[in-house]
């Protein structure tokens, strides 16, 4: 009697624990139970797409500007005007000292009557056999050779006053009274009146956007300007990898020559896929939105680029149309059901 007892038990006590392994091994294919998510009201905007402009920065040039030289070596007299004063045309703007000058022209008229008095002698002598021809020649030569010297000299008298080529202003001096002054070393510097540039240097990327006659916009002090493209130089600078640009200024602008502007250019082809910065969602290095889609919230992952005035690129992440939560608050997760919506503006 206690013998079959003791085995029944222990039958039971193995049957008890098959069931009990069961159930734990079936545990494991048995689908979760669904989470069930409150439903939230939320504040939606959609993404939107920016134009593709692009905005550089610019300066204002004069169209004419010059370095102004003297074309006769000397010392300098005096330089009358200086930088910020203005100059009309034909005005004198630097005179050297006449006296440089006039020595040259007293040496050359020197030279000029040796070279007379040699040649007359020489000459005589070849008539009388006493000198030969290559001698004649040779006084020939530097009889005149010292009369273009004397000529010369006589034409840098014209040259003892350096006169502005246009009206304009004085916007560098470069020398003094009693500095020497050569052919090509710059006096002043030279702006002119009237026509402004707009000069910028811009991407390489940016080459295929920009033809000479092209209508730009460019902006200034909270004005703006219609500017025609002039000049477009191909050449990229080897060092910024960069080209210019020049544009024409309406007549009578009064921006000045050297403030900076900002040139918009309009790009081809559509613009990257923006949204607001307060819809945006960190988890340690990832960044996504919550969206709506289907009257359901979903997190989406984005990979984000620039920030401008409270909006975010979008460089990478789902295609299409996106509307996305704005400042989500906790109850906003992943699967919730959306049981109201207010839709703000975005850009």
């Amino acid at each position: 009697m206690t013998q079959r007892t003791s085995r029944g038990g222990a039958l039971a006590a193995v049957t008890l624990l098959a069931v009990g392994l069961q159930a734990c091994g079936g545990s494991e294919h048995e689908p979760p139970e669904a989470v069930e998510r409150a439903a939230v009201a939320v504040t939606v905007t959609d993404a939107w797409a920016a134009s593709a402009d692009r905005t550089y920065a610019a300066r204002v040039e004069a169209g004419r500007q010059v370095e102004v030289a003297t074309r006769a070596s000397g010392r300098l007299q005096s330089v009358p005007v200086d930088v910020g004063d203005r100059v009309g045309t034909g005005q004198v703007v630097a005179r050297l000292d006449g006296g440089d000058v006039e020595a040259r022209i007293q040496s050359a008229e020197a030279h000029f009557a040796l070279a007379e008095r040699t040649h007359g002698r020489v000459s005589r002598l070849a008539a009388e056999g006493a000198a030969s021809a290559q001698e004649l020649d040779q006084a020939v030569a530097a009889l005149e050779s010292a009369r273009a010297a004397l000529a010369e000299a006589r034409a840098q008298a014209d040259y003892i006053e350096v006169t502005a080529p246009f009206a304009g202003t004085v916007i560098a001096r470069m020398a003094d009274p009693g500095d020497l002054a050569v052919p090509g070393r710059p006096v002043l510097r030279i702006q002119g009146d009237g026509e402004r540039l707009v000069v910028a240097d811009l991407p390489v990327e940016a080459q295929s956007e920009i033809v000479v006659g092209q209508a730009l916009v460019a902006r200034y002090d909270g004005a703006s300007a219609s500017v025609t493209v002039s000049r477009v130089v191909p050449a990229l600078d080897p060092a910024s990898r960069r080209f210019r640009v020049e544009a024409r200024l309406d007549a009578g602008s009064s921006w000045p020559p050297g403030a900076v502007v900002r040139l918009d250019v309009a790009g081809a082809g559509g613009g990257s896929l923006w949204v607001p910065e307060d819809a945006v969602v960190r988890r340690g290095q990832l960044t996504g939105v919550f969206a709506v889609e289907a009257d359901t919230v979903r997190l989406r992952w984005l990979r984000l680029g620039r920030e401008s005035d409270g909006a975010v690129e979008v460089l990478a992440g789902p295609v299409g149309t996106l509307t996305v939560v704005r400042r989500p608050t906790p109850e906003v997760v992943d699967g919730a059901p959306v049981s109201g919506v207010t839709r703000e503006a975005g850009r």
